[in-house]
């Protein structure tokens, strides 16, 4: 009998890591001198996503996948969010601009993380013996069991060849 393995907590842990940069980069352009505080509040929502997808992974790895399905949202988000950064054609970048790139680049770096972690787990899925296809099996694959209609009861399949089909026959 083969044990499940305890998933790492390197993911979780790093979603922490960036997810507290991210905040406290929020936090820094929140209390900046800045004309307005939405560009300090998206990153510190996006922050604290992913602060909660990290404690909340760590504290319930059955759940682990589904939420790093959201953590990976929030660090998509947190990509687009750099587009709102740029500056215009011939100025230069303010302080909180470079926050925002520099936001956007470590959310890029998380993505990246999620992807491979992702694609890892996939492949080692499929790989694993002990569990079963996840591709719908043939009909030569589900010879000799019985159907999995419970009123049919303890019947087979039977799959030898007939000589013709009654529907075929002539005459």
């Amino acid at each position: 009998m083969d044990a499940k393995a305890a998933p790492t907590p390197f993911v979780p842990t790093f979603t922490l890591l960036i997810g507290g940069g991210v905040l406290l980069a929020g936090l820094f352009t929140m209390l900046g001198d800045a004309a307005s505080t939405a560009p300090g509040l998206a990153l510190a929502a996006i922050g604290c996503v992913l602060e909660a997808c990290g404690i909340l992974s760590l504290v319930y790895p059955a759940s682990r996948k589904h939420i790093m399905h959201v953590a990976i949202l929030a660090a998509l988000v947190g990509m687009g969010n750099i587009f709102s950064a740029l500056p215009a054609a011939g100025q230069e970048w303010t302080q909180i601009g470079l926050v925002t790139a520099g936001s956007g680049i470590l959310c890029t770096v998380l993505f990246a993380v999620y992807l491979k972690s992702f694609v890892s787990a996939r492949r080692g899925g499929a790989l694993n013996p002990s569990k079963p296809p996840t591709e719908p099996q043939s009909l030569v694959s589900l010879c000799g069991r019985r159907p999995p209609h419970p009123r049919r009861g303890s019947r087979t399949i039977d799959c030898r060849p007939r000589s013709r089909p009654e529907y075929l026959v002539w005459g």
